[in-house]
C-alpha cells in the first residue's frame, strides 16, 4: 500500500494505533453492533428485497446493493455486517484524514491528535450504528477528496492530467453520486 510506504519508519505505527482506537471506540460505543433503525431504513431495506420497489423512486441503489450484499452473508445478521462495515470506513476515513494532514504540516503529535479527535467524536461515531447511508456518505467525500489531492499533487509534479487518480476520483464521485444524489452538487467545487 502506497500510504504506508514513506519516508517515516514510524507512520505505518501512527496508522495502526489510530486505526485500532477509532474502530475499538466505535465498537465500545455499540458493543452489540445492533444496527439503529430509522424511518430511512426501511425504505432501504425494502429496495434491497427488491429494486422495484415503490420507493425506487427516492433512492439510490448502491446501499441497498451493500445491504442486500450483507443479507446474502448472513441472512439474520446482516445489520450488524453492515455496522462492522461502516465501523471500518470510518477508521479507515479518519486514518486518511490524518494522511491529508500530514501533507500540510510537520507536527505528527498535532495532527495524530486531532485526527484521533475527529475519529472520537461522538456524532461521528453515533451514525457508524444507523442503517441509513449518512456514516458512508461522510467516508465517500474523505476518499473522494483524498483522491482529489492525490491528482492534484501528481499533476504539479508532471503536469500531465491523465494521471490514475483522475480516474480513480472520477469513478469514485460517481459512486458517492450513487450513493446519494445530493452528491451531485459536491462535485462542483471539484471542477
Amino acid at each position: 500500500m502506497r500510504i504506508m510506504i514513506m519516508g517515516d519508519n514510524n507512520k505505518f505505527l501512527y496508522y495502526w494505533i489510530l486505526f485500532l482506537i477509532v474502530f475499538l471506540f466505535s465498537w465500545w460505543s455499540n458493543p452489540s453492533l445492533e444496527g439503529r433503525i430509522y424511518e430511512d431504513t426501511y425504505d432501504y431495506i425494502n429496495l434491497a428485497e427488491d429494486l422495484s420497489h415503490p420507493s425506487n423512486s427516492l433512492r439510490p441503489f448502491v446501499y441497498p446493493l451493500l445491504i442486500r450484499g450483507a443479507m446474502n452473508v448472513s441472512q439474520d445478521n446482516w445489520s450488524k455486517l453492515i455496522v462492522v462495515m461502516q465501523m471500518l470506513f470510518h477508521a479507515v476515513s479518519i486514518i486518511l484524514i490524518f494522511n491529508m494532514l500530514r501533507r500540510y504540516s510537520d507536527s505528527v503529535f498535532l495532527i495524530f491528535f486531532l485526527a484521533l479527535a475527529i475519529g472520537i467524536n461522538p456524532n461521528l461515531v453515533f451514525y457508524t450504528s444507523a442503517l441509513v447511508p449518512i456514516q458512508l456518505f461522510g467516508c465517500y467525500i474523505v476518499i473522494n477528496l483524498y483522491l482529489f489531492l492525490t491528482f492534484l499533487d501528481k499533476y504539479k509534479n508532471t503536469n500531465n492530467v491523465w494521471n490514475i487518480y483522475f480516474f480513480v476520483f472520477g469513478l469514485f464521485s460517481a459512486f458517492t453520486v450513487a450513493l446519494r444524489s445530493m452528491y451531485i452538487f459536491g462535485i462542483v467545487p471539484f471542477i
